[in-house]
């Protein structure tokens, strides 16, 4: 009896267990485990399933491949036109974006548009970018005007995608307002105007050039 108790104070119940006391105590550990297993399961699961579910959703939201073609190309050429209208005609930019990447600047005066004075060429990861944002603008929605202004000097900004235009005409001197940055919010049509507006001005900068070694 006192071997029994040494043993087990020195190596705890299973190793002096028999019988149908350990056929019980087996029992009910593994029933424990299998308890433990089913609360645990459902933990497991949604560890799996939430980067699924995550990816899905964001996919959902920014369907790129409308707007890009599978080997990195845009679908369409995208133009932003912003002119200032005058009492003597009209002056402003036209930026120019190819499906390609490449894009170019050129100053419009008047009915004149001249040669490019600047250009350079978005990456694939810009391209993807730009792709997202036109996505999430929803810019193939986009109304034929925008604006409230119906004056003689307006300063009016154009949106093209394709054979698609938007137009907003501002009041003079007035830029196109900010976007206000809500990417799961729900957006006006001005918001998603700005939004490509303002990636566009971001995005379109040319080369930086490198520093010369002396």
């Amino acid at each position: 009896m006192r071997d029994a108790q040494e043993r087990v104070a020195l190596f705890g119940d299973s190793l002096v267990m028999s019988g149908p006391k350990k056929r019980r105590y087996g029992t009910t550990e593994t029933c424990c485990r299998q308890s433990q297993a089913r609360r645990l399961w459902p933990l497991w699961l949604l560890g799996i399933t939430l980067p699924v579910l995550g990816t899905s959703f964001v996919l959902a939201q920014l369907p790129r491949q409308k707007y890009l073609h599978k080997n990195g190309n845009l679908k369409a050429m995208l133009i932003l036109r912003d002119v200032q209208v005058g009492t003597t005609g009209s002056q402003g930019t036209l930026w120019t974006v190819r499906p390609s990447g490449a894009w170019d600047r050129r100053q419009v005066v008047g009915r004149i548009t001249r040669k490019p004075d600047r250009t350079g060429k978005l990456t694939v990861r810009q391209l993807q970018q730009l792709a997202d944002v036109l996505a999430h603008a929803q810019v193939k929605d986009l109304p034929v005007r925008l604006g409230t202004y119906r004056g003689k000097t307006p300063h009016r900004v154009t949106l093209g995608w394709g054979k698609q235009q938007c137009v907003w005409s501002l009041p003079p001197g007035t830029p196109v307002p900010r976007y206000p940055d809500q990417p799961f919010g729900k957006l006006t049509r001005e918001d998603c105007f700005a939004e490509v507006n303002q990636v566009l001005a971001n995005l379109l900068q040319p080369p930086r050039k490198k520093n010369k070694k002396n």
